[in-house]
């Protein structure tokens, strides 16, 4: 006799929109375009030795406490603004809800994303 063994966790599926959909709904802003063509343009450099910079990568790191993640943005950037002719600290997070990637990117980033702000910090949340 065979027994059912695959998939007998599955309770339901939900179709993911393809990367196209996703960038047709939700266009990147100019100042987000010149933010990524700027820093990909920098980190090109140090890789290729036309800045003599050391290149830092800080995380990923999940934040799990709002207060504790704005205490670590908050020193990071200390350090990126006292190294910044000697380093490019570049720093990533992670955002999960309900066990999925809800934004990922740097700090700034997350705290201006509508979702993180209504699902995780709040409506009325300000720096």
């Amino acid at each position: 006799m065979k027994y059912h063994t695959d998939d007998v966790r599955i309770t339901g599926m939900e179709e993911v929109l393809p990367p196209e959909a996703l960038l047709a709904d939700l266009p990147i802003s100019d100042v987000a375009s010149r933010f990524v063509y700027t820093e990909r343009r920098e980190l090109s450099d140090i890789i290729h030795g036309r800045d003599p910079r050391l290149m830092v990568v800080i995380g990923p790191c999940s934040i799990h406490d709002p207060a504790a993640a704005l205490e670590y943005a908050g020193r990071l950037s200390e350090q990126i603004a006292r190294y910044r002719d000697t380093l490019k600290i570049v720093d990533r997070a992670y955002i999960l809800h309900e066990g999925r990637v809800l934004m990922e990117g740097a700090p700034d980033e997350i705290v201006a994303d509508a979702d993180v702000r209504r699902v995780y910090l709040g409506e009325r949340f300000s720096l």
